[in-house]
């Protein structure tokens, strides 16, 4: 793993059409804190009386623009920073950054285990 910086560059597949998007959709569809959230966040603003289906309605498809609205800046970002990302040494410097935050992580559990 340390020597992995070493090795050549394996060539990048671009992902094709909608596939990105598609997993991207399974995964949040499929993922339990989203409904979590809807089962413990979204009933407190409910109406007690009356319908409330086009409250619950509403709210979901406020909380889908939002979140559409996130993920597409946070692509676009991401995307602005993907030559720069891709680059050898940036790629061994992010590799060092988060060895060294795991190896930290890792000494500060072994210190605070002990009495």
């Amino acid at each position: 793993m340390l020597l992995s910086a070493r090795k050549p560059p394996e060539p990048e597949h671009e992902a094709r059409g909608g596939r990105p998007f598609l997993q991207g959709f399974v995964s949040n569809a499929l993922n339990p804190k989203v409904a979590l959230f809807f089962l413990t966040f979204v009933p407190q603003f409910l109406p007690d009386r009356g319908s409330t289906l086009p409250v619950a309605l509403a709210l979901s498809a406020t909380f889908a623009a939002i979140y559409l609205a996130w993920f597409t800046g946070l692509v676009r970002l991401v995307g602005l920073a993907s030559d720069a990302l891709r680059r050898p040494r940036v790629k061994a410097w992010i590799e060092r950054v988060t060895g060294g935050a795991l190896v930290a992580f890792a000494a500060r559990l072994t210190a605070a285990a002990r009495p």
